[in-house]
């Protein structure tokens, strides 16, 4: 019930934050974490074909062992990790070729070039043939946007509710531009809040069996929390490049796993607070895509770790 209560608090909160600051890069009530005021631009991709086929290239290892994935165009090493204990490199953001994509509820999202080209591909690809339609929901998120949010939060509701509920300035997915939220449209209608959200987990089984062919990876799988240090969302997704999200998806590990970059102690007890708890963590590679058997309450973050996304059974899944 603790949990249940924070969780409602903080959707109601963000809620007001949105309506206090229209222009903020985050979710609103099932708002992307977007700017709000280029809802009525179309989609904006960029002419050149340059990095139309990023990240396709194989991984490699450099000299110290370290594996990558350069980007086409030379930009980005698109298997940066970015979790509770590494933050966004310095300089990222600068390297950024943003789009502004539109989805159909009137709202603008950005994203890097790379990943917005491959999510559109991944669209036609399921919407073709499999009938399902998927937008986004949610893209990138400045540091800077999510230092405002940090302090807000931290000033209103205290240390211990922001670390459970917000993640760090610098160490958001969001920071990259290639990471991203989706959304479900069923019969013409979004499906945005989690209780509908997990009762379509079949179809989000099929949408993650196209997301290599894409280049993407789910990237907080069920049973995980330990590694990734979140629960299972089953709409958030990274673009890795199409041989690494075949060789990660196939194995059914986290990116943490494929990096040999797995925490030694649970990311999850941690819970963005910066220090480690001296539990061992887990590792149940059965998470793409499963469900939990121990009662919904397990999907919305119960199991103490923290999930980067508003939470509320009454409000949108996008991640923070």
């Amino acid at each position: 019930m603790k949990n249940a209560t924070l969780r409602n608090r903080y959707a109601a909160a963000v809620t007001a934050l949105c309506l206090a600051a229209p222009l903020a890069l985050f979710g609103c009530g099932g708002a992307p974490a977007s700017s709000q005021s280029d809802s009525s631009q179309s989609t904006e991709q960029s002419g050149s074909s340059q990095g139309a086929d990023a990240g396709q290239n194989a991984s490699s290892s450099s000299d110290s062992g370290v594996k990558t994935a350069m980007s086409e165009d030379g930009r980005l090493d698109l298997l940066t990790l970015v979790n509770k204990e590494y933050a966004l490199p310095d300089g990222w953001e600068e390297k950024l070729d943003l789009v502004k994509v539109d989805n159909s509820k009137g709202e603008t999202v950005q994203i890097d070039k790379i990943a917005a080209k491959a999510f559109e591909e991944l669209q036609e690809d399921l919407r073709k043939n499999e009938g399902i339609t998927i937008e986004l929901n949610s893209g990138y998120r400045s540091v800077e946007e999510q230092k405002r949010i940090w302090d807000q939060f931290m000033q209103e509701y205290g240390e211990d509710y922001v670390r459970e509920f917000v993640a760090k300035p610098g160490h958001s997915e969001h920071h990259t531009g290639i990471a991203l939220d989706a959304f479900l449209i069923e019969n013409g209608i979004p499906i945005l809040t989690n209780e509908e959200i997990f009762a379509h987990e079949s179809t989000w089984k099929i949408i993650h069996s196209y997301l290599p062919k894409h280049g993407f990876i789910l990237r907080y799988l069920n049973g995980q929390e330990d590694i990734t240090g979140y629960t299972y969302e089953p709409w958030h997704y990274r673009y890795v490049g199409e041989q690494a999200a075949k060789e990660i998806m196939d194995k059914g590990i986290t990116l943490e796993e494929y990096l040999d970059k797995k925490p030694s102690t649970s990311m999850a007890a941690s819970a963005n607070s910066g220090s480690t708890s001296s539990s061992s963590s887990s590792s149940d590679s059965s998470g793409y895509g499963s469900t939990s058997t121990s009662g919904s309450d397990s999907q919305y973050g119960s199991s103490g770790s923290t999930s980067e996304s508003s939470t509320s059974t009454s409000s949108s899944a996008t991640s923070y």
